[in-house]
């Protein structure tokens, strides 16, 4: 009579097939999201962070960079470049090549980028006269400004500004020193349709 198999000599069942596992995000190609998926995506990032680096990840998230849509509304004023500028060397330790001149630059390219259809533009520290200038020139459908420590900006550019601007509703400044006085409120307010005074001088809106 045959002895029954040892354990070692009994077959084992085959194992089933495992799915294969899902790409890590480090595998993951980003480069191949949609326009509109990464376009809400760089919305939520802000203008210098979009300027500084994820536009130049790969070609398509340039494309995505470039949408009009993407530039209606700029931010400049809250990132830790902007924080960090310090105003003796003009430059910011977080990021040394980032200095006022440099941030300017953005601004230009995110004004162009919007193709006329920027509505608000916020920034702080580096906007000067000759930026407004571009800034008014380049986009007629501007709705708010805010600037907040902008000492490079005077009373004529600001008037200037909103003469330029027919659509200009809000307009928020804050330690801003060279503008003030009756000659910028009392113009501006002319300029721009009887913009009303509030907060002494630093938010304007319209009636």
């Amino acid at each position: 009579m045959p002895s029954a198999p040892s354990d070692g000599s009994r077959k084992k069942p085959a194992a089933a097939a495992l799915p294969p596992a899902p790409a890590s995000m480090e595998e993951r190609d980003w480069s191949e999201l949609l326009l509109d998926a990464l376009a809400s995506v760089f919305v939520k990032l802000g203008a210098i962070e979009i300027l500084m680096g994820a536009s130049l990840v790969c070609r398509s998230w340039l494309h995505a960079a470039k949408l009009p849509d993407l530039w209606r509304s700029v931010d400049m004023a809250r990132h830790k470049v902007v924080d960090g500028i310090v105003a003796i060397f003009g430059a910011s330790p977080v990021e040394p090549k980032i200095n006022l001149d440099v941030l300017r630059a953005m601004a230009r390219f995110a004004v162009d980028r919007s193709r006329g259809q920027l509505e608000v533009f916020v920034a702080k520290r580096f906007v000067t006269d000759q930026l407004l200038e571009y800034i008014g020139d380049m986009s007629p459908a501007l709705k708010a400004v805010g600037l907040v420590s902008c000492g490079g900006v005077s009373n004529e550019g600001f008037t200037q500004l909103v003469a330029r601007c027919p659509l200009l509703e809000d307009l928020m400044l804050m330690l801003c020193p060279k503008i003030g006085g009756r000659d910028v409120y009392e113009p501006g307010m002319s300029a721009a349709q009887a913009l009303q005074a509030a907060h002494e001088g630093i938010l304007l809106r319209r009636r």
